[in-house]
């Protein structure tokens, strides 16, 4: 069949162009060019409602990117205590080094200081051993730690937690508000 020979507003069937041209001056005076112009607010109101969507979700995802940057509670503000800890994390008898420039700075609350990759300098009260490793990061999970992307587990070697000497629980260790000159390890292997 014939487009040209459907009738746009009211999708009737014409023979021919020169029916559905009749048809249309008789039964539709006038409408075409309303037909016409609800069809493009049509399409204006869909660009416009896709448009408003589009910056909603992108708005709820930046205030969640945001979320997970701040600071937890807890924590004072930057500034707000000055200490210095010592930090070694050893995995299968190596320690690992954080002294490159980009492990140096990973939140202004606490971060490793003077290049050493050990020396850690916490600016903030609240400041635990948790949230420091969480900024590294270091993640503990049930008998396992990750780091980089890979999960040491306690099978035939063990995760070893020390603070200033002496063996810790991992819950203690974790919530272990950092004070100067402590001295913390973790052991793998």
């Amino acid at each position: 069949m014939d487009l040209g020979t459907v009738c746009g507003i009211c999708g009737k069937n014409f023979g021919n162009t020169n029916s559905l041209q009749q048809h249309v001056a008789a039964k539709h005076s006038g409408e075409e060019k309303s037909y016409e112009r609800k069809k493009v607010f049509g399409s204006a109101k869909k660009l416009a409602f896709y448009a408003v969507l589009i910056i909603v979700v992108v708005g709820i995802g930046y205030l969640f990117v945001i979320a997970s940057q701040l600071v937890p509670t807890g924590i004072g503000p930057a500034g707000s205590e000055h200490t210095h800890s010592n930090f070694t994390f050893t995995i299968n008898g190596k320690v690992i080094d954080f002294s490159s420039p980009e492990e140096q700075m990973h939140t202004k609350e606490v971060h490793f200081e003077n290049s050493d990759g050990k020396t850690v300098h916490k600016h903030a009260t609240g400041v635990t051993i948790g949230y420091f490793l969480k900024t590294i990061p270091i993640i503990f999970k049930e008998n396992c730690l990750e780091f980089e992307k890979t999960n040491y587990c306690e099978n035939e070697e063990k995760i070893k937690l020390a603070l200033n000497g002496g063996e810790i629980m991992q819950k203690e260790f974790l919530e272990h508000n950092l004070i100067d000159e402590d001295k913390f390890s973790i052991t793998y292997g």
